[in-house]
């Protein structure tokens, strides 16, 4: 069997499971989509948008991240896809309708429910932790953190009232408080318009929102690796590239 085949295989399986716990009303269906979307994505990386499955493969990913309500992403296939080059017009138009049929008005959102587990911790506004926190379930932090936050297999989000002094690491990281150190997102950094962060990003997606604070470098080659001696080293910009990252994810404004 190919890797094409092996894909496809895990896609099936996987849309299925997640329509089974939609139809049952399941808390986790919105994570079974995000497993699809991811799918979806890698099967596109290896069909060429000039073939009818890797079409499909691209309409699917941006379906399937609209349904774990994560739209942020969805926004984000779609407008890599239609930059494809030799990308159809019948694409265009398939990914224009999913996001036009979509429930939500796309241009007044302005924000977006954190992907959090049915099992997701917090840590509420009047709380102080000093130390170093790791786990593995997904953490909002409402309150203040003076030390290393390390869910890298989960999602961290460090809500309006949340501080953090040191690094964060996880696999999607949403920061709409203050995070003074560097960020580290196996799959997303997004910085919100209320959000700041003093300190270098690293993350293979980046989204700065408009009016967001923002000092440091930005790196968006995949993380091999977020543990390790050399997890905290200072990420040293290169000539023109945090400029040109910059520019790409200030396009990305709020519910655009």
């Amino acid at each position: 069997m190919s890797a094409t085949d092996s894909l496809n295989t895990l896609v099936t399986g996987a849309i299925w499971r997640a329509e089974q716990l939609e139809e049952h009303q399941i808390s986790s269906a919105p994570l079974a989509w995000a497993e699809v979307s991811a799918l979806e994505e890698k099967l596109a990386t290896v069909l060429p948008v000039s073939v009818p499955e890797g079409r499909i493969a691209r309409r699917g990913a941006v379906r399937a991240a609209l349904k774990a309500r994560d739209y942020i992403r969805a926004d984000a296939l779609a407008e890599r896809y239609l930059a494809e080059r030799g990308a159809p017009k019948t694409l265009r138009v398939a990914l224009g309708e999913l996001l036009k049929e979509d429930t939500r008005n796309l241009a007044g959102q302005t924000q977006y429910e954190p992907l959090l587990g049915p099992d997701h911790a917090t840590i509420g506004a009047s709380i102080v932790i000093l130390g170093d926190l790791s786990g593995e379930e997904d953490l909002v932090i409402e309150g203040r953190v003076e030390g290393k936050v390390d869910l890298k297999q989960n999602n961290v989000t460090v809500a309006k009232t949340g501080k953090v002094k040191a690094g964060v690491s996880g696999r999607v990281v949403i920061v709409e408080g203050e995070v003074s150190g560097n960020v580290f997102a196996r799959e997303q950094a997004i910085l919100r318009q209320s959000g700041a962060i003093n300190g270098n990003i690293q993350a293979p997606r980046v989204i700065l929102e408009e009016g967001s604070r923002f000092k440091g470098s930005i790196d968006m080659e995949t993380p091999k690796k977020l543990d390790g001696p050399n997890r905290d080293r200072e990420l040293q910009p290169e000539p023109g590239r945090l400029d040109a990252n910059r520019a790409q994810a200030a396009r990305v404004k709020a519910g655009a």
